[in-house]
This record gives C-alpha cells, sequence and structure tokens, in this order.
C-alpha cells in the first residue's frame, strides 16, 4: 500500500506516498474500510506531501473516503497538498468538496 496510517485521537491520518493509482485504490479502499470499522474512527486526514502522481483514480478514492466518513457523521480534511495534488484537485473542479490546510497541526486542531 502506498501509504501510512496512522490514529491521532479520534482522526485516522492516512498519509499518502508516490503514486495513488489504480493498482493500488482497492487494496487501500478495503484497508481503511476495515480499520475505520474496526476502531469506530469519524475524521480522516489525507495528507499529501509526499504525492506525486494522483490519477483519476485518486480522485475516485478522495470521493469515496469522504462518503464512507460521512455515513459516521464525521469529516474528511485533506493537508499538505503537493502541487500535483493540488493542480489535480483543481482541474477536477473539486476544490470546494474538500477542506484543506497547510499543515498538518492545523488540520487536526480544526477537528475539535
Amino acid at each position: 500500500m502506498n501509504c501510512v496510517l496512522k490514529q491521532k485521537n479520534d482522526v485516522l491520518c492516512v498519509y499518502l506516498i508516490d503514486k495513488l493509482e489504480d493498482s493500488i485504490y482497492s487494496k487501500m479502499q478495503a484497508e481503511i474500510s476495515k480499520l475505520i470499522k474496526k476502531k469506530n474512527i469519524k475524521n480522516i486526514l489525507v495528507e499529501m506531501e509526499n504525492l506525486i502522481l494522483l490519477t483519476s483514480c485518486g480522485l475516485k478514492f478522495l470521493i469515496f473516503l469522504s462518503k464512507l466518513i460521512k455515513e459516521k457523521n464525521g469529516k474528511l480534511k485533506l493537508a499538505c497538498l503537493s502541487i500535483q495534488a493540488k493542480n489535480a484537485i483543481l482541474v477536477a473542479s473539486m476544490d470546494k468538496l474538500f477542506e484543506v490546510f497547510d499543515n498538518e497541526k492545523e488540520a487536526l486542531d480544526s477537528f475539535a
């Protein structure tokens, strides 16, 4: 999986690394779904500082996470977007769907 998962208080932090593309989408989706159910997680922070490629499948993954967490009345927030991730989100006109923060601390504090 091209991500690292860490729980910080009641927030699942998903650190995306390298590429978010078709070949790893299903594995990540299953792993995160399982973790959210097992640990009763209600909020997700996706950190994209080390993401170098965000494909349409990656954008679909973000929408999946958003829907999954909204079912639990939680929130999905993004932080530290790489230039590539920021551009992909803007080109897809998805910049209004997600709350975006410049750094992880601000994003985590915003869940309180």
